[in-house]
């Protein structure tokens, strides 16, 4: 701003300030100094009317008007929209010369889509309306230039548009920074979406919750409906599942585990329970005690527990349990049928000696040679005999086999256990044959009655021998399957034996066996010798293995082939993700879909695992018909003879190609979130990097491990010590730390986001850290920008307090003006009296001190600052400065101020943004009650043991409740068109969060009443 050359520095008053005073103060009596100017001679009263002319001449000679107060560019257009006046700084944010600007259309320099709504936004300002216009043009190079418009319609008496003048502020970089960050958000939701993951926030003090969308999907609720209180969480989750969820949620609250996981069932909108793995954790960057967040996400795998629990089923059904032996620990895991056939506790630990010690003595040394030969490579399959937890003798057919690592080293035996022992006794017992047979063996009649039957019969059917010989045998078999055994005994009679003929009979409780017969007639004797077995369970298991075959054909991509690789059957999903039919494939190897990513040695190994009786896993890429690749996670399992001989090899599949993308598009995000990862062992003193670490340090991809002292060589120094204290007090506490730290490249400062936490062992014992970096040096610099624009919106609010108070700085200047010119008046007639000349020379100062004063005040409240300058204040004080600034307002409105300053406690502040929040709050208060017929306001200073509170009440009747829940958001006011920015609020709240201060409406009070708590300061 240009400041005037004519004018004398006024006890040491910025020129600057006083032109912006002139803005109101512009036109002064000047007459009634140039009388006294020219009928004294005294140097005193000379020197006083020349700085009071200087000051008055100040005042009437500001070209304040006509200047720009910012940093913004203006042009003025006519109704045409042709440019009549632009400055400098416009045309150098457009990239051009003043002169290239001067005649064109303003609407020339946007698109086309901005031309209409600049159009409409002119409209709009012509017609009364207040508001910003958001809009972009075009420099003379074709980037964009975002920009905010304040604009001014000059109209004539008639209400027709004379002149526009605009001033545009550049937000080009807040534009660009608004895209990057939304394109982020796209991408993460991207992520979130294609992992099926739903998330939720628990704000653990006020019990309110958050729930995406995809966590409502998930249950089949509408986002819409969804109540946010825990309440809704904790009543979905089962009720046998509730108790040991809650328990782990509150573990994780007290710190007792740092992160929570449960696998439990929920209610789905549909009533059916649904298998989901929650996790969650404590929120690490929650510093306010009083409000805690616990967010985590939902995972269903309800598909998946019910694989487990087939899997479960079907051993039970069969009686065949599972093991594991880890040959470095000699600690074993065992299914639940496993332990059941040891009848012992279900999760009982267990390992390699505890296993063998229930196997008799002479196959206790048996079993130990299997295992050491099965621990070199080989299988083994006996049957051993052993006694039970419960003292019980049994046999049992135990098989193993061998599980090596990628450097064919055998890490584990794995195996199952069956309970053979009524296979065995059967065995043994043959020689009794008929009676103690475990087959159902009998001798009966062409009559349709029994004539013998063995033990076996009145075991199963639970009838006793006699009921069974006394009644008719079709009396038991089941009304459906009568005339099938009709036709069987009609072959019977002819002499035709029967093999493998099935029919139900009726056991005493009234449930059904099925039994399976083969029967020889003795024509001569009129008998028929039959034997029968219980089949029950087998066709029971057959029908399960078939609709598991099933739900595996309807889940998987399923392929059959013989011995030789060639395809003999496939199902439809095989058929639809290949993209050929069931005709073009049958006949044909897999090399059909072969899409040459995988060498021929890696064939050569699968093809070697398949033919030594393995079954082979691992992740294929395959070509479909169309030529697109896809991606499958595929078991091959040969089926062998009872010979052990290869006669068809099964393939079943299951389509990653979803997933494999997800895994690209992270890979992705962590590069464009430019994210590195560090692990520290605390036994090598030594940190390993990723290689997205090793990227963003700009260090050698090769490079391994780092020393510790070479890896913290390259923070910044002064950050060194706070990485080394968090570095150290993971290493010896289970915490988590996350920091910002520095590093120097190029002379240029790159800021890292740093977390890391404990590394545990297996036995919970920590061994070192890991964490990652994250490159955030846009982040802060965004930062830096936001602060910079916050001063500037601070500074613009308080030049509009400035304006608002002008009249009122005018009244105050214009008493003391006035007390100095009357005594200028009367001080040459006192010439002769001394005493009653020194007394209107000290009116004089007097008056001149009050003018020093308010202008120092004013001086002093419209510092400019971008970096707030806080030290230790009295509250009281900052007050009492204020008041200065307001009195003459609420004279002016007739409403008194009454103070009631009970407290001196200090707190830590920029007394000059405090002092602006005071000003906002007082003038508000004034502005809402000066219309009322009870005209008052209340400023009270009370303090608490940790606090300090203001409370700022007027007379008013309160603020509605759908008010205040806008009241603090930027540019929203319920002051008229052209009295308020809606800044003031917006502001205020500002300032107090960055001092930790917090303010609320207080809704239970008669009156409206702000209420504002500091942080108190102890000395």
């Amino acid at each position: 701003m240009t400041k005037s050359t004519s004018t004398q520095d006024l006890s040491g008053v910025d020129q600057d300030l006083i032109e912006k005073i002139c803005l109101v103060l512009r036109s002064y009596r000047k007459s009634e100094f140039e009388s006294l100017k020219t009928n004294s001679n005294n140097p005193l009263i000379q020197k006083l009317i020349n700085e009071l002319n200087e000051t008055t001449l100040a005042f009437k000679g500001s070209a304040f008007l006509e200047q720009s107060l910012g940093d913004e560019g203006v042009w003025e257009f006519n109704p045409q929209g042709q440019v009549t006046y632009v400055n400098e700084k416009l045309a150098s944010m457009l990239g051009r010369s003043t002169s290239e600007i001067m005649g064109q259309v303003v609407f020339n320099f946007m698109d086309d889509e901005w031309k209409i709504h600049a159009q409409q936004k002119l409209q709009e300002r012509q017609e009364g309306k207040d508001g910003l216009l958001h809009c972009m043009l075009r420099k003379k190079d074709g980037s964009p230039l975002w920009v905010n418009v304040s604009a001014q319609v000059k109209v004539d008496s008639t209400g027709n548009m004379q002149s526009v003048r605009a001033m545009m502020m550049d937000i080009t970089e807040i534009k660009e920074q608004e895209f990057h960050l939304q394109k982020m958000n796209d991408e993460m939701n991207t992520i979130l979406d294609a992992s099926g993951l739903g998330a939720w926030e628990w704000f653990v003090d006020s019990n309110k919750t958050n729930f995406d969308r995809r966590w409502c999907s998930l249950l089949g609720l509408k986002f819409e409906e969804i109540p946010s209180d825990f309440k809704l969480w904790e009543d979905l989750i089962h009720p046998e599942d509730s108790e040991l969820v809650l328990k782990k949620v509150q573990q994780c609250l007290s710190g007792e585990a740092p992160i929570f996981e449960s696998i439990h069932r929920v209610r789905h909108k549909s009533g059916n329970w649904i298998w989901v793995l929650a996790n969650g954790k404590m929120s690490s960057g929650v510093l306010d005690q009083k409000n805690r967040s616990f967010c985590g996400t939902y995972l269903e795998i309800t598909r998946f527990k019910e694989v487990e629990n087939l899997a479960q089923n079907i051993q039970h059904i069969g009686q065949i349990g599972g093991w594991e032996l880890d040959i470095a620990t000699g600690k074993s895991l065992w299914t639940e049928e496993t332990y059941r056939i040891h009848q012992v506790p279900k999760g009982t630990p267990t390992d390699k000696l505890m296993g063998v010690d229930f196997y008799t003595p002479e196959d206790k040394l048996k079993l130990g040679e299997m295992i050491q030969a099965c621990e070199k490579g080989s299988l083994f399959r006996d049957t051993f005999q052993f006694r039970d937890a419960l003292g019980q003798i049994k046999w049992v057919e135990v098989m193993g086999s061998p599980v090596k690592n990628a450097n064919n080293q055998v890490i584990k035996l794995q195996g199952t256990i069956q309970d053979v022992t009524k296979s065995i006794s059967l065995s043994k017992e043959l020689n009794t044959f008929f009676n103690v047979s475990l087959e159902l063996l009998c001798i009966a009649g062409l009559d349709g009655k029994f004539k013998k039957i063995n033990p076996a019969f009145s075991e199963l059917l639970q009838y006793s021998e006699e009921e069974l010989k006394s009644q008719h045998f079709f009396d038991f078999i089941h009304p459906d399957d009568v005339k099938a055994t009709l036709l069987e005994m009609e072959k019977l009679s002819q002499g035709i034996p029967t093999l493998r003929f099935e029919n139900r009979y009726r056991c005493k409780d009234g449930s059904y066996k099925i039994l399976s017969w083969a029967s020889r007639p003795d024509e001569k004797a009129g008998l028929i010798y039959a034997a029968a077995r219980d089949v029950t369970e087998i066709r029971n298991k057959e029908r399960e293995l078939t609709q598991l075959f099933d739900a595996l054909n309807q889940s998987a991509i399923v392929a059959m082939t013989d011995e030789k690789g060639i395809i003999t059957s496939v199902n439809t999903n095989f058929c639809e993700i290949s993209g050929y039919s069931s005709d073009e494939l049958v006949g044909q190897n897999h090399r059909m879909i072969n899409s040459g990513a995988h060498s021929k040695a890696f064939f050569k190994e699968m093809w070697s695992t398949i033919l030594s009786g393995k079954v082979w896993t691992g992740e294929l890429e395959n070509r479909a018909k169309d030529g697109h690749s896809y991606f499958v996670q595929t078991v091959l399992a040969p089926l062998m003879d009872i010979e052990g001989k290869i006669k068809k090899i099964i393939a079943i599949r299951f389509d990653k190609t979803k997933q494999k993308e997800s895994e690209r598009l992270l890979e992705e995000a962590e590069r464009v979130a430019k994210i590195g990862s560090w692990s520290f062992q605390s036994g090598i003193e030594k940190f390993s990097c990723s290689k997205q670490l090793l990227k963003l340090f700009e260090m050698d991809l090769n490079l391994d491990q780092m020393k510790k002292n070479e890896f913290e060589s390259l923070f910044h120094d002064e950050d060194r010590s706070l990485w080394s204290a968090n570095l150290t007090k993971t290493l010896h506490s289970r915490v988590e730390f996350n920091m910002r730290l520095r590093r120097k490249n190029n002379h240029n400062l790159i800021w890292y986001e740093v977390r890391g936490e404990s590394w545990l062992d297996s036995k919970n014992h920590i061994i070192g850290c890991r964490g990652t970096f994250q490159d955030i040096t846009e982040l802060v610099l965004a930062e830096d920008r936001l602060k910079h624009e916050r001063a500037k919106a601070l500074q613009s609010a308080k030049m509009a307090s400035l304006g608002e108070m002008s009249a009122g700085i005018a009244h105050e200047i214009n008493n003391p003006l006035a007390i100095i010119s009357g005594m200028l008046w009367i001080l040459p007639k006192l010439l002769n009296d001394p005493e009653q000349f020194e007394k209107k020379i000290a009116a004089i100062n007097r008056a001149t001190d009050r003018i020093s004063k308010i202008v120092g005040g004013l001086k002093k409240f419209s510092r400019s600052y971008e970096k707030s300058d806080k030290k230790q204040h009295s509250l009281a004080d900052i007050v009492k400065e204020s008041l200065n600034l307001v009195g003459t307002k609420s004279a002016r409105h007739s409403t008194p101020l009454e103070i009631d300053l009970k407290s001196e406690a200090l707190i830590s502040c920029d007394d000059i943004e405090i002092e602006q929040v005071l000003v906002n709050l007082i003038n508000n208060g004034i502005d809402a009650v000066k219309d009322l017929h009870e005209k008052w306001l209340k400023i009270e200073l009370t303090d608490s043991q940790d606090r300090v509170i203001l409370r700022i009440t007027d007379s008013g009747r309160g603020i509605p409740e759908q008010v205040q829940a806008k009241l603090f958001e930027p540019f929203f006011t319920t002051k008229a068109v052209g009295e308020g920015t809606g800044l003031g609020l917006s502001i205020v709240k500002g300032i107090l969060d960055d001092h930790g201060a917090s303010i609320e409406v207080l809704s239970n009070e008669p009156h409206t009443c702000f209420e504002i708590k500091f942080p108190r300061v102890f000395t």
